[in-house]
């Protein structure tokens, strides 16, 4: 049975040892002095991450962040802020996820 062709720029992340690459990843980070870094599958995949913080209003504003995103995942402090403005910042058919307050836990002494 022929086996589906992968679109060009894919790459399978079952193919990728996630140990092997977490130790590589561990290596890789103690000989530059850094105390993180990024699994082999990421960096094949090309996948970047940025970690935002600030209000979405003021990131809206920035040229830089316009239509940059393909998926955004939104915070529960961030979910009065959302509106259809910050559609600018993802680009055509994005998925943005918001966190819900559904499973917290509220720890107290009590």
């Amino acid at each position: 049975m022929d086996k589906l062709k992968k679109p060009p720029n894919t790459i399978d992340l079952s193919e990728v040892d996630a140990e092997e690459a977490r130790l590589e990843s561990a290596s890789t980070a103690a000989s530059e002095n850094q105390s993180r870094g990024l699994l082999n599958g990421f960096i094949q995949a090309n996948i970047k991450i940025h970690l935002l913080s600030g209000k979405l209003e003021k990131l809206v504003e920035k040229k830089k962040y316009r239509h940059l995103f393909d998926i955004g995942i939104l915070s529960v402090q961030s979910a009065n802020s959302i509106s259809k403005d910050i559609s600018v910042l993802f680009k055509n058919q994005a998925r943005v996820h918001c966190e819900t307050a559904d499973y917290m836990v509220i720890l107290k002494k009590e």
